[in-house]
């Protein structure tokens, strides 16, 4: 990560030099997502306001970066705890955002998950839902058969089991469970984390026996 920042900062000083501020923009916008994966929030923070700072005083028009920056910002948001506000920032994002062929599905995709977890954090456990399920849809319309909707079942599991719906939450948590052995094998992290949501669930069904063996 720290080498990426740094090829990062590189970009952004060569797009000043030669006055492509929406690349600088966006390299700004890539850099943040780095602070963000290192825990840096503190740094994050500096860089969307130095980015909204450039924005302002350049008038540079509404445009495809201005929703990644409203992302950023409600992923920044969301991990201080300020969950209104990263409630607001990421439908701003979505509004610019959804349907824009400007970017790859993937992206709008990853957008809506992202606002799954803020609603799920803010304990509105409906809105995450429909938000985890528009990530689906994306992605599956991308490639119908993608692996990489199995964190999003995983979310929709918990999502139904803070719900009290624990047999849909169970179904979700075993879709979700089957792609990570598929895909990923049984001794990966994330398959590891699918046996313990699927334990967790099976206890709440007081089928103890599975549960204990999901947890093994």
């Amino acid at each position: 990560p720290r080498k990426a920042i740094n090829i990062y900062t590189d970009l952004v000083d060569y797009y000043i030099k030669t006055k492509n501020y929406d690349r600088q923009v966006f390299m700004m916008l890539n850099s943040s997502g780095v602070y963000q994966r290192l825990g840096d929030f503190k740094t994050m923070g500096l860089v969307l306001d130095s980015i909204k700072n450039i924005m302002k005083d350049l008038d540079l028009p509404s445009n495809v970066n201005e929703g990644r920056l409203y992302f950023f910002t409600s992923v920044l948001k969301n991990w201080t705890h300020e969950y209104d506000s990263a409630i607001y920032y990421g439908e701003k994002s979505l509004s610019i955002l959804s349907g824009n062929r400007k970017i790859d599905i993937r992206e709008e995709a990853i957008i809506h998950a992202q606002m799954g977890n803020v609603y799920s954090s803010f304990g509105l456990y409906k809105r995450a839902i429909e938000k985890y399920k528009a990530a689906i849809e994306l992605k599956i319309s991308k490639d119908p058969n993608t692996p990489y909707i199995a964190p999003e079942y995983a979310n929709l599991a918990l999502s139904y089991l803070y719900l009290l719906d624990l047999d849909l939450a169970k179904s979700y948590a075993f879709q979700s469970l089957e792609m990570k052995k598929k895909y990923f094998g049984e001794n990966h992290l994330s398959t590891a984390y699918g046996f313990t949501l699927a334990g967790v669930i099976l206890n709440q069904l007081k089928d103890y026996p599975n549960s204990i063996e999901n947890h093994r």
